[in-house]
């Protein structure tokens, strides 16, 4: 069953570890429609979103590094920072929908 999507604006800040929009703590941004990353990147990041879940996403982060939104057990979508884009957990993969923009 796909999570209520909240037609709000969410902020995680993604710095010095893998974010896990799946846990407990984090559920109520994984249903944002409107995701947004801080933080200055102090590594490759992963943002770990559910299954069935979509979000238009804007990668402000700092640091010479990449976000990449995928699920626990499939691939993912790197977006740019200070680029947006409309991702979507297919079941099993993240996909892009929309071009970084």
């Amino acid at each position: 069953m796909a999570p209520a999507y909240l037609p709000n604006n969410g902020s995680v800040a993604v710095t010095g570890a893998d974010v896990d929009l799946t846990a407990p703590a984090n559920a109520d941004k994984a249903r944002c429609s409107y995701l947004t990353t801080t933080g200055a990147l102090t590594a490759n990041r992963n943002v770990i979103v559910p299954n069935s879940w979509q979000a238009v996403v804007y990668c402000s982060n700092s640091g010479a590094f990449t976000t990449t939104f995928k699920t626990a057990a499939g691939s993912g979508v790197v977006v740019a920072q200070g680029k947006r884009a409309l991702l979507i957990a297919d079941g099993t993969n993240v996909v892009r929908v929309t071009p970084d923009t």
